[in-house]
């Protein structure tokens, strides 16, 4: 029922992206009184989640909570218990670390950007900025930087001249 409890309306649950509904079934899961920190996802995409929907809502439910969990074992914020049964996972020390479903959207946010496709300059001054959300200042960071980077190029009292 928690679920339900969030999203009464079964078409806000359907509207979720995959990511979106994972950081709300992280939070859920990290704050569930669980001390073992196990996580059965057949539980989770079936009975849990499902009650107190119109019955012509629970398969696709069922369906966006296992797209859901799939992101979140391809992201490591779930993975497999090796000393458990197939179908037990327990949350990754990363997925403990986002505890809120804000937590997972800022994560999910920085990944936009991957440093490594950077110059190392730019990603050093705007890396920051991006994965707090302030886009508008880690694009004026960006551009200043290659700004910077022109007019060092340009300046012919700082490089060697052919016409010298």
């Amino acid at each position: 029922m928690w679920l339900h409890s969030l999203f009464p309306d079964p078409e806000l649950v359907l509207a979720l992206e995959p990511e979106e509904l994972a950081g709300v079934v992280l939070e859920f899961l990290n704050n569930e009184r669980n001390p073992r920190n196990l996580v059965s996802p057949t539980s989770i995409a079936v009975h849990q989640s499902i009650e107190g929907y119109p019955q012509q809502y629970r398969r696709r439910i069922m369906e966006a909570l296992a797209e859901a969990l799939t992101w979140l074992v391809r992201e490591g914020l779930i993975a497999h218990d090796p000393e458990q049964p197939d179908d037990w996972h327990f949350i990754t020390r990363r997925g403990r670390s986002l505890s809120k479903a804000a937590d997972v959207r800022a994560y999910r946010d920085s990944a936009i950007l991957p440093a490594k496709l950077l110059h190392p300059v730019i990603a050093s001054r705007v890396q920051a900025a991006f994965i707090r959300g302030e886009y508008d200042v880690a694009a004026f960071q960006a551009f200043r930087e290659v700004e910077v980077a022109i007019r060092r190029a340009g300046d012919t009292r700082l490089r060697p001249s052919a016409y010298q």
